[in-house]
């Protein structure tokens, strides 16, 4: 399942992935449900929360995050 989180806005629009991702992967353990982001807190919150975390690729990532490279 892929939500799309682009212009969602606010804590409370992560908690709520962060959620439904936690009843799909209750629900349905054989699917191996994972949390795909970008966002450091988001990925430690649901480390937390005992969920699979995996990190956005390289050619889907936003400019401007914290993942982005610092020029020398």
């Amino acid at each position: 399942m892929w939500i799309d989180t682009d212009n969602r806005g606010g804590d409370a629009a992560d908690l709520e992935i962060l959620r439904c991702a936690a009843d799909l992967a209750s629900l349905r353990p054989d699917n191996d449900a994972r949390v795909l982001t970008d966002d450091t807190g988001m990925r430690l919150r649901a480390q937390h929360m005992g969920l699979k975390v995996m990190r956005l690729p390289e050619d889907y990532r936003k400019t401007g995050t914290a993942l982005d490279e610092v020029p020398p």
